[in-house]
C-alpha cells in the first residue's frame, strides 16, 4: 500500500535538503537550536521533576551530533518511513477464527473454561505504553496525546480489520464487550497513566474497581473481566537512582505486583490477568535514530542515555533481566491459583521483543520504525495491533509453549479448537499437556 500526503512529501523536501557532509560547527549548532526548543516544549507539556535538566539534555545531544553525526543522525534521515497505521484486512478476508454457534451459552464458573465470549469486561493497568499515548503522533506534539482507543489493550475504535486490539478480538466473540476505549469518550476502563511507576499500580486497581461496581453496565459479581497489565519502565528509565542494585530493584518490583495482584484477587472475582514482562528498554540502544528520536530518548529514558554511554547498557539489562526472573518468581509460585474464579497469567511475548527490519533507501536493513511512534520509544497504531495480535496468541498458547517471536499484526491469529476451547492458565496447561486437551 503507498500512501502520498503533504507530510511525506515534506519529510522527502528535508532528506534532500540535509547533507552528511556539512561542517561540524553547523551541526553542532543545529543539535544545541532544535534539542532546547524541544526539550523546552515537552518540559512545559509534563512533569520537570522527572526529567533531566535542560543543559544535561542538550550536552548529551550536542555529543551525539559530533560523535556519531554520520551514521546516526544524518544518514538515518534516508531511513524509508512507513505509515504507522496498519494495513487493513481486506473485506473479503473473513475473520480467522470460527465463532460457534454456542457461544452466547452461560458463563462458566471456572476460570480455567473460560472461553473468548465469556469475557463481558476489559480493564488495563499500568504506564504510558498500555495507554497508546503517541500513537497516532505525526510530530512531537501528539506525543503528548492518549489515544487509548488504539491500544491494544484497552482500544475499541473501529473493528479487527482496521485496529486490531484485543477488545476488537473479543467483540467478535462478544459483541456486549464492556469496557473499551473509544475516542471522546472516558466511559472505559483504561486506568494507565504516563509517567506510573509500579507503586502506583495499587491506587490505579482502587480505581478500577470502584469504577467497574459503579458502572451501571457492570454485573461486578456476574461478568467475567480481563485485566492486563504493563509497568516498570519507567522505574528503569527514570529510577532515583538510575541503578540500583537489580537484586533490590527486582524485589520491590515483585513487591509492588504483588500487592495490586493481591488486592485484584480479593476484591475483583471472575477475573483473568494478563501480566506483561517489562519490555526491555536497552533494546532501543541499537536502534538508528532520527534527530527527534535522539532528543526524545535522553528525555524518555534519562538512565540509559545519560552519562556512561554503552555502560549504563549493562546496567540497565541487569535490572531488566532481575525484573523477568522477579516476576516470573511471584506467578509460578501458585500463589493466584488457589481460587476458580480469579488467576494471573504471564503473556511473555513482551519479555524480548525488538522491531522487525527493514530495508531503506540506501540498501541497509535497520529497524522497521513503522511499529514505533515519533520518539522511537512508545508504538504506533500498527505497533499496538502487533501487539494485540501476539497477545492475542500467547492467551491460547499453553504455558511453556507461548511464542516470543515478533509478529505482524493479524499475520497469524491463534484460535479456539475442540482440543483447546479455553484461554490458557497454570492449571488447563498441565492438563492439556498430559492427555492433549483442555
Amino acid at each position: 500500500m503507498v500512501v502520498t500526503s503533504a507530510r511525506s512529501v515534506s519529510l522527502a523536501g528535508a532528506r534532500a535538503g540535509l547533507r552528511c557532509d556539512w561542517p561540524i560547527d553547523i551541526r553542532m549548532t543545529l543539535a544545541r537550536s532544535i534539542s532546547v526548543l524541544l526539550i523546552a516544549v515537552f518540559c512545559a507539556a509534563t512533569d520537570a521533576a522527572l526529567l533531566p535538566t535542560m543543559k544535561e539534555a542538550v550536552d548529551i545531544l550536542a555529543d551525539i551530533a559530533t560523535e556519531q553525526a554520520s551514521q546516526r543522525l544524518f544518514t538515518v534521515l534516508n531511513i524509508n518511513e512507513e505509515l504507522r497505521v496498519q494495513e487493513p484486512v481486506p473485506p473479503d478476508r473473513p475473520f480467522p477464527c470460527k465463532v460457534s454457534s454456542n457461544a452466547f451459552t452461560a458463563a462458566p464458573k471456572s476460570v480455567h473454561e473460560l472461553r473468548p465470549q465469556d469475557i463481558s469486561v476489559v480493564a488495563t493497568l499500568g504506564d504510558s505504553l498500555v495507554t497508546g499515548y503517541g500513537a497516532l503522533a505525526d510530530s512531537i506534539v501528539g506525543l503528548f496525546l492518549k489515544n487509548q482507543q488504539v491500544s491494544w489493550a484497552i482500544g475499541g475504535d473501529q473493528d479487527w480489520r482496521s485496529v486490531t486490539t484485543i477488545p476488537n478480538l473479543l467483540r467478535k466473540f462478544n459483541p456486549d464487550l464492556i469496557g473499551f476505549a473509544v475516542e471522546g469518550s472516558e466511559a472505559h476502563f483504561g486506568m494507565g497513566e504516563a509517567r506510573s511507576h509500579d507503586e502506583n499500580l495499587l491506587s490505579q486497581a482502587e480505581k478500577l474497581v470502584a469504577k467497574m461496581k459503579s458502572d451501571p453496565r457492570v454485573d461486578f459479581k456476574r461478568h467475567w473481566k480481563m485485566v492486563t497489565i504493563l509497568s516498570g519502565h519507567n522505574d528503569i528509565c527514570s529510577g532515583d537512582p538510575c541503578f540500583p542494585s537489580p537484586k533490590a530493584a527486582a524485589l520491590e518490583h515483585k513487591e509492588n505486583l504483588r500487592k495490586v495482584l493481591d488486592y485484584l484477587q480479593a476484591n475483583s472475582p471472575r477475573t483473568f490477568v494478563n501480566l506483561l514482562p517489562v519490555m526491555d528498554v536497552t533494546a532501543s540502544w541499537q536502534i538508528e535514530k532520527s534527530f527527534l528520536c535522539a532528543v526524545m530518548s535522553v528525555i524518555e529514558c534519562r538512565c540509559l542515555y545519560g552519562p556512561g554511554g554503552a555502560d549504563n547498557v549493562k546496567k540497565l539489562k541487569a535490572i531488566v533481566d532481575a525484573f523477568h526472573v522477579a516476576e516470573n518468581d511471584l506467578i509460578s509460585s501458585g500463589r493466584y491459583d488457589i481460587k476458580d474464579d480469579f488467576t494471573v497469567m504471564i503473556q511473555p511475548f513482551t519479555s524480548s521483543l525488538e522491531p522487525p527490519k527493514t530495508r531503506n533507501i540506501l540498501g541497509l536493513d535497520l529497524a522497521d520504525l513503522s511499529f514505533l511512534s515519533v520518539d522511537c520509544f512508545h508504538l504506533s497504531q500498527k505497533g499496538h495491533a502487533a501487539f494485540a495480535t501476539m497477545q492475542w496468541n500467547n492467551l491460547l498458547q499453553s504455558v511453556g509453549n507461548k511464542t516470543m517471536d515478533f509478529i505482524m499484526p493479524m499475520q497469524e491469529i491463534a484460535c479456539p479448537t475442540e482440543n483447546v476451547p479455553y484461554f490458557f492458565t497454570n492449571v488447563n496447561s498441565k492438563l492439556y499437556q498430559n492427555i492433549g486437551r483442555q
